[in-house]
């Protein structure tokens, strides 16, 4: 499941993408989920440092219901990102000596990418703007929402909906 932005690559973009994937595909594929795993790389608009993706994610396991669970690959190692050497390579493939004239002539090759073992690729479009330089909330450092993980707690957290948190020992002064 790929998702091709129109706009720039944001905070917003990438948990937008997260939550499109599991209202079209996720809760569907997997009903039982209590979690979700989100891998990430740790630059761009899902680096760990990025105020705003935590923020986002936050909002996104509020509406959405299940806890958001998000690992990042440490700095200077998404060649360990499985999905770069699993995916990317037929994607390439199935592009390779096109010019582009559309996103959805993109969309449409990356669905050519496919293999004998049975990968298949559901590529959508996701409409919109999405401009850089957006700021969080003013509450947000006035409650910060991560978990953090005891290992590399940096590059390992969780969210859990707002609706669960006294449920989860989570107690903030407002």
């Amino acid at each position: 499941f790929m998702l091709l932005g129109e706009s720039s690559e944001t905070a917003r973009f990438a948990v937008e993408s997260v939550s499109s994937w599991w209202s079209l595909r996720g809760r569907f594929d997997y009903p039982e989920a209590a979690e979700l795993l989100r891998l990430a790389d740790s630059g761009g608009g899902c680096s760990y440092r990025c105020h705003l993706f935590k923020e986002q994610l936050q909002l996104l396991s509020d509406r959405s219901g299940p806890v958001v669970r998000v690992a990042h690959f440490p700095p200077g190692c998404s060649k360990w990102n499985y999905i770069e050497h699993r995916l990317f390579p037929h994607i390439t493939r199935a592009m390779s000596g096109t010019v582009f004239e559309s996103h959805e002539q993109v969309r449409q090759l990356m669905e050519r990418a496919t293999t004998k073992t049975g990968l298949t690729v559901d590529a959508r479009v996701r409409p919109g703007e999405y401009p850089t330089g957006e700021k969080v909330s003013p509450s947000y450092f006035e409650c910060p929402p991560a978990i953090h993980d005891p290992a590399m707690p940096d590059l390992n957290y969780q969210f859990v909906p707002r609706k669960f948190w006294s449920e989860w020992g989570i107690y903030w002064l407002n």
